[in-house]
């Protein structure tokens, strides 16, 4: 009879191995995360655009979430059903879909 096994068991590792393998799949998970929350890109407007912005103004940084929340305001149409669906494309795939994978594997790894 075939019972059903966890992917660790089948892969014949260790368990401090498998628990290692656990816990850098829920590490990358939380990397992910701190990573769509952390400015990691800027627009640095030189020239005249400087001068009108300002020097504040001149450097916007942005993350992958505060540039989804953005979206709307540099549209002409910040209200319309099309910009909201890119909006939510944009969110899914950026964002969802990859947490969703790490927990996906993280699932594979450990249910039987």
């Amino acid at each position: 009879e075939d019972t059903k096994q966890r992917m660790c068991k089948l892969a014949n590792v260790t368990e401090v191995k498998a628990h290692l393998v656990s816990s850098a799949l829920f590490a990358s998970l939380v990397v992910v995360l701190a990573g769509a929350a952390v400015d990691s890109f800027q627009f640095d407007f030189s020239g005249l655009a400087r001068v009108a912005l300002g020097e504040e103004g001149s450097h916007r940084p942005y993350s992958l979430i505060a540039l989804g929340q953005q979206l709307p305001a540099a549209s002409g149409e910040p209200n319309s059903f099309g910009i909201h669906c890119i909006q939510v494309v944009f969110f899914l795939f950026s964002l969802v879909v990859i947490v969703i994978y790490h927990f996906l594997l993280i699932l594979l790894w450990l249910w039987p």
